[in-house]
C-alpha cells in the first residue's frame, strides 16, 4: 500500500464526514513493520520514500488530520546498519536476550539510555524533510516494564529506563507532537496525550476471550481527565470481552473511537455519538461508577459535570443525560 493509496482513502474519509481524526500510521519504515528497528529511515521506497511520505502528511494536514507515526526504540534488530552488541541490554550474568517474534526476525533489546538519542536522530530528520509529521507511537515504553541493564558502559535501573522512556516522550512533546505509547500505566500518565487500547483482562490473553473477572474502569476513574483512551467498538474486539459490545465500554468510558478506513454507516454512527460524548466530557473526571442490578451487566458512569452514561451490556442499549445531540459530521 502506498503512501498515495493511503492518502486518497482518507480523502475518501473526510468526504463521508470526518473533519477531525488522528492518524496512526504503521509500516512507514525502509522495511516495513516491525524491521531494521531503530534504522527506520529512508521511508519505505516502495511505498513513495520521502516525497510519498511527505504527500501522505500533506494530505492530512490538509484535512485536518493528526498525521503520527508508529516507532519503535526497545526491539533492537541485529541487521540494522548502526546495530552494535555493545548497545544492547545486558543481563545481570553478563549475557544478553536474543528473540525472533516479529517481522523483522533476530533481535535483541536497545538498552533505554540510548533511546532518547535515536529518537532525535530520526524525528530531527523526518521534520528536516518537511514531513509535517504531528505525533509519534512510542511502541511499547509505556506498557512493558522498565530494562534493567548491567553494561558497565551504560548500566540502567529500572526508574532509570523510565526516565529514559520519559526523556523520549518529552522529546515528541518538543517539536510540538501528540505523545502516545501502547496502554495506560500509571508512571506514564504525566508524558502521554493517548495510548492505543486499554485492553481488559482476558483469557486467555488481552486479544479475546471471555473476561477474567468482572471488568470497571479502575483506570479512568482514576486517570480520565488526564489521558485519551481509544476503544474499538465491534463484539469482541481487541480487549472486550468476547460478548460485550466495544462501543458500549467506550460510551461509557466517553473514550475516543476507533474507526475504520472504510467504515460501514452503522460503525460511522457509533463514531459520531462517541466522538460527540468525548467533546462534552472527555477531559472531565470520572467521579462514580456503578452497578445498577444484579447482574452486573447494567452499569453507570457519572462524570463531574454531571452527565451519566447508562450502559446494558446485554441489551446493547445506552442513554446519555442530559440527552447527547451527535452532529452529522465529527468537526
Amino acid at each position: 500500500m502506498t503512501f498515495d493509496a493511503r492518502a486518497a482513502e482518507l480523502r475518501a474519509l473526510a468526504a463521508k464526514g470526518v473533519g477531525r481524526a488522528y492518524v496512526h500510521l504503521d509500516g512507514w519504515g525502509l522495511r516495513g513493520y516491525d524491521n531494521l528497528h531503530p534504522d527506520v529511515l529512508p521511508p519505505c521506497p516502495e511505498a513513495g520514500g520521502w516525497e510519498g511520505m511527505k504527500r501522505f502528511a500533506d494530505a492530512c494536514d490538509g484535512l485536518g488530520f493528526i498525521f503520527a507515526i508508529h516507532d519503535q526504540y526497545r526491539d533492537y534488530y541485529l541487521d540494522g546498519p548502526t546495530y552494535n552488541p555493545r548497545h544492547g541490554v545486558m543481563t545481570e550474568g553478563g549475557g544478553r536476550t536474543f528473540d525472533s517474534t516479529w517481522y523483522g526476525g533476530a533481535q535483541t533489546f536497545l538498552c533505554s539510555s540510548l533511546a532518547p538519542g535515536y529518537v532525535r536522530r530520526n524525528h530531527s530528520e523526518i521534520l528536516a524533510h518537511g514531513v509535517k509529521m504531528r505525533g509519534a507511537y512510542l511502541d511499547v515504553f509505556s506498557v512493558v516494564p522498565g530494562d534493567e541493564c548491567y553494561n558497565p558502559e551504560h548500566p540502567v535501573t529500572r526508574a532509570e529506563s523510565l526516565k529514559y522512556r520519559g526523556q523520549s516522550f518529552d522529546y515528541v512533546r518538543s517539536w510540538g507532537g501528540v505523545v502516545s505509547s501502547e496502554e495506560p500505566t500509571d508512571w506514564a500518565v504525566p508524558y502521554l496525550d493517548l495510548v492505543h487500547h486499554g485492553p481488559f483482562a482476558l483469557d486467555p490473553n488481552p486479544g479475546s476471550g471471555p473476561a477474567m473477572g468482572i471488568p470497571i474502569p479502575l483506570f479512568d476513574l482514576v486517570y480520565h481527565d488526564a489521558i485519551l483512551l481509544p476503544w474499538s467498538l465491534g463484539k469482541g474486539a481487541w480487549g472486550i470481552p468476547e460478548n460485550d459490545l466495544g462501543f458500549l465500554h467506550g460510551m461509557g468510558n466517553a473514550g475516543l473511537p476507533y474507526l475504520s478506513i472504510e467504515p460501514a454507516a452503522e460503525e460511522l454512527a457509533r463514531v459520531k455519538a462517541m466522538c460527540a460524548l468525548n467533546a462534552r466530557v472527555g477531559l472531565l473526571e470520572m467521579t462514580r461508577h456503578e452497578f445498577l442490578d444484579g447482574s452486573l451487566r447494567r452499569q453507570r458512569f457519572t462524570y463531574s459535570d454531571g452527565t451519566t452514561v447508562t450502559i446494558d451490556l446485554d441489551a446493547g442499549t445506552y442513554a446519555v443525560s442530559p440527552e447527547l445531540q451527535v452532529p452529522a459530521a465529527i468537526r
